[in-house]
């Protein structure tokens, strides 16, 4: 059978107006998979009128989930076009067409060990240049058969970046679609973007906590000419690279506690210790970062 959806995602403010990227989805149900069939166009949300269009800005692509199979699997194609020329690349300004196709891939292995990973190459025009880029993930996941059912992964990230930032080719990776929250340290300082990212969590459940987990990222720079980029921007760059590709490393810990079945408590701390990039090109030095909140469900 065949399911629309509608929804809003990633609003965000311009002036006094909100500009929405509506969502449509089509999920089809086969034999062999099931397939999302996604739309999303930019509007201008407005209370008092229909919703406008705002750019030509279009969001698209299929996403397959593959049954039958001793492991999870599925494949995608994903597309952003923007037909304004609007998009600045290094030979010039113009449309945007961002086509990605990808997969990923969870299995388990025996003896308390699974692991997985996501691969993305993306292509097509980047304003006047040539768009080459690509993004990986790949974990691995040791659960170990003690008290406390301690857990620990290895997660290796990757988003390419731009070598020359003067060839005509766009190399930078873009993450698309994708949450900025948690996936690159919980402190929100980088993004899937020119990045490199070494990560190691241990999560653990005591008897008197619902779940503890300590996590640990080196970030470095995948390319030292390009940009340190945050939520799909570039926040420092040194064109030259001379300031090298070491950003610096984060420590989180993350606790939740159940109390009752309408009450979850959650609490977490992050400290950031700035690496060579960020001392030099950023100007700045180590950074903390902590959070407490409480989630009521009725």
């Amino acid at each position: 059978f065949f399911q629309a959806e509608d929804g809003i995602r990633d609003g965000t403010v311009t002036g006094v107006q909100t500009c929405a990227l509506p969502i449509s989805r089509l999920l089809g149900e086969f034999e062999p998979a099931n397939v999302d069939f996604i739309y999303g166009r930019r509007v201008v949300a407005d209370p008092n009128r229909f919703d406008r269009h705002h750019e030509d800005f279009h969001a698209l692509g299929a996403y397959t989930t593959v049954k039958g199979l001793p492991c999870e699997l599925d494949v995608f194609y994903l597309a952003k076009l923007n037909t304004h020329a609007t998009t600045v690349g290094e030979s010039g300004t113009n449309s945007l067409a961002l086509h990605a196709v990808g997969g990923r891939v969870v299995g388990h292995v025996g003896g308390g060990v699974s692991g997985g990973g996501t691969a993305v190459r993306e292509f097509g025009d980047w304003g006047e240049d040539e768009l080459r880029a690509w993004g990986t993930v790949v974990f691995v996941t040791y659960t170990m058969p003690a008290p406390w059912e301690p857990s620990l992964t290895f997660t290796h990230t990757l988003g390419s970046g731009d070598e020359d930032p003067a060839d005509g080719v766009h190399q930078t990776f873009d993450p698309l679609f994708g949450a900025a929250h948690a996936p690159y340290g919980l402190m929100d300082l980088t993004s899937w973007m020119n990045l490199r990212d070494y990560q190691l969590d241990l999560a653990l459940k005591p008897p008197w906590l619902s779940s503890v987990t300590f996590s640990y990222h080196w970030f470095q720079l995948s390319e030292a000419r390009d940009a340190w980029y945050y939520r799909g921007r570039a926040v420092r760059r040194d064109p030259t690279g001379a300031a090298g590709r070491d950003l610096g490393q984060e420590f989180n810990v993350l606790v939740t506690k159940k109390v009752s079945p309408w009450l979850r408590l959650e609490g977490a701390y992050g400290h950031f210790f700035a690496g060579e990039f960020a001392d030099g090109v950023a100007g700045g030095g180590d950074a903390d970062w902590a959070y407490v909140q409480a989630t009521l469900t009725f």
